[in-house]
């Protein structure tokens, strides 16, 4: 398998550049487990994301909300995006406020909760994934929000774009709304990577 991936990759170099990305779950008790799975591919970039708290799969299953409150959601996810980024792992943190896919919003401001996760980020020098398939959720809104990308291009943490896709028509959605976005608010590049090895593509 990983040589039909790297040969695939090295296929379609002249007409089209294909990278080889991971997007791992982080468990705080798998960080070895992870290590084992990413150091077996040839990968060019890994997203590290937060899809389940505790066991719970928040991402699709609606059954425990109301068991806390949203603030209390919000802490228990993000203190999981530290883990994450201070784990070592990855070379981006993937939509980072997924918590508010399903419309799950916090009951007061949560900017301190955003700055503290934002500034591990930065301190961990990973990217910041800008995952626009969050329009298409029943939150309507980037990963992350405006607010959020505009904290993070305040603290200097660089993006990447993503679009989640899981059809070929999904592929770059939302792409040039995006970009918009990004240079309303500063950013005038965004990352790409080779080898785990970052680069830089104008905006």
């Amino acid at each position: 398998m990983r040589e039909n991936l790297k040969g695939l990759c090295d296929h379609f170099s002249e007409d089209v550049q294909v990278r080889f990305g991971l997007e791992m779950d982080y468990f705080p008790d798998k960080e070895e487990e992870i290590r084992q799975v990413i150091s077996y591919f040839p990968v060019d970039y890994v997203i590290g994301s937060v899809h389940f708290i505790d066991g719970w799969n928040f991402d699709s299953d609606t059954s425990l909300y109301g068991k806390w409150t949203n603030n209390e959601l919000y802490k228990m996810y993000f203190e999981l995006v530290e883990k994450a980024a201070k784990s070592g792992l990855f070379d981006v943190i993937g939509h980072f406020d997924l918590i508010k896919k399903l419309q799950c919003w916090p009951e007061t401001d949560q900017s301190i909760l955003f700055e503290e996760a934002l500034k591990i980020v930065k301190e961990a020098n990973l990217v910041l994934e800008l995952n626009t398939s969050g329009l298409d959720r029943p939150c309507a809104e980037y990963f992350p929000s405006h607010e959020i990308l505009s904290m993070a291009f305040k603290l200097g943490i660089p993006v990447t774009l993503g679009s989640d896709a899981h059809l070929p028509n999904q592929v770059a959605r939302h792409f040039d709304d995006a970009i918009s976005l990004l240079k309303e608010i500063g950013y005038t590049k965004i990352i790409r990577f080779r080898n785990r090895q970052r680069g830089e593509i104008e905006i």
